[in-house]
């Protein structure tokens, strides 16, 4: 038998307690694997205050622009596209690198309460809310789609450049 007499035991040391005998067979610890963590880390919130302020103001000018764009012409489209799309690169320029997957999400969500915001009352008075509901968002986002979805690659691809290795 192996005999940990001759050892002194350290702090924060482990011994296995295979096999220990005597006095040091009390106080041995089985040895434990470490853990490795499997998920990646989330990327913490540096900047609080300019990210919230940057969704905040992403949602009230997209709203705001489409109110105002289907109050003047009667259609959603070119003018809250193209604030959509300036909105990108100004949440470029506000957001700390860590930050930027707040501007991958944020201008698709804004642009889906923006389409729907201006028919929310007839949305809501209507015998079927639920059809209407799809059958205005179908239809205002139709006419936005080129801007939401060069909106969407161009937030993606700046977020990648910004975390590319």
């Amino acid at each position: 038998m192996i005999t940990m007499s001759n050892m002194a035991q350290q702090p924060g040391q482990l011994y296995r307690a295979i096999g220990a005998v005597g006095e040091m067979a009390d106080n041995a610890r089985p040895a434990v694997a470490t853990r490795k963590r499997i998920l990646p880390e989330l990327p913490e919130i540096v900047d609080r205050p300019k990210t919230t302020r940057f969704i905040w103001v992403t949602f009230f000018a997209l709203c705001l622009s489409a109110a105002i764009e289907d109050w003047l012409r009667g259609e959603i489209g070119l003018i809250t596209g193209s604030i959509g799309i300036g909105l990108v690169i100004f949440g470029r320029i506000v957001l700390n690198k860590s930050d930027l997957a707040y501007l991958v999400a944020t201008p698709p969500a804004a642009f889906l309460i923006a389409v729907t915001l201006p028919d929310l009352i007839g949305i809501i008075q209507s015998a079927n809310p639920i059809n209407q509901l799809g059958a205005t968002v179908i239809t205002r986002l139709s006419n936005l789609a080129p801007f939401v979805l060069s909106a969407f690659v161009l937030s993606f691809l700046l977020y990648k450049i910004a975390n590319r290795k």
